[in-house]
């Protein structure tokens, strides 16, 4: 009888270790997504595109959304009351354009890729469309404001793929 509650007792306790390690692992939920691990004594952050074990209360781990989002850039109209300022940009002829372009932005599934944009925007951030929005549309509308200055409005309008090429 003794024997019988020693071997059980050793199988409790193998369970309970095994369930123990079994909730360290952490997955990922699907393709559009990565964990970031920063190891204890560590600063340098470590990118899974699979899952990692991930020791609780000893280890810090955020989830990234690495899907690609869509942020529209709106260079059109007047701004303000009284038509101060037009937000239309300025081609080489000087004559104004409206513009709405679409940038399609999403993470590269790498892990130096990954591990910068966390260590940039932080991962709450990169997930988020409005910090991506705040963040990229400045510079989305200088880039749109430097490539436009190279095109006649004419131009513009026929030679729209290398508009986009020089976007890019």
């Amino acid at each position: 009888m003794g024997m019988i509650l020693t071997i059980a007792g050793f199988l409790v306790v193998a369970l309970i270790v095994l369930g123990f390690v079994a909730s360290c692992y952490k997955r990922v939920n699907g393709t559009g997504e990565a964990l970031i691990i920063t190891r204890f004594g560590s600063s340098e952050k470590e990118a899974s595109l699979s899952g990692a074990f991930v020791w609780p209360k000893i280890n810090f781990v955020e989830r990234m959304e690495l899907t690609r989002k869509l942020i529209t850039v709106v260079r059109e109209g007047v701004r303000g009351q009284t038509g101060e300022a037009y937000e239309g940009l300025s081609c080489k002829d000087d004559i104004r354009a409206d513009l709405r372009v679409g940038f399609y932005i999403g993470v590269n599934p790498e892990a130096k890729d990954i591990i910068l944009i966390a260590e940039n925007l932080t991962c709450a951030g990169a997930s988020n469309i409005d910090t991506l929005k705040a963040h990229l549309t400045p510079k989305f509308s200088e880039a749109l404001k430097t490539v436009i200055k190279q095109f006649d409005f004419v131009e513009l309008l026929t030679n729209r793929k290398d508009f986009r090429d020089k976007v890019k």
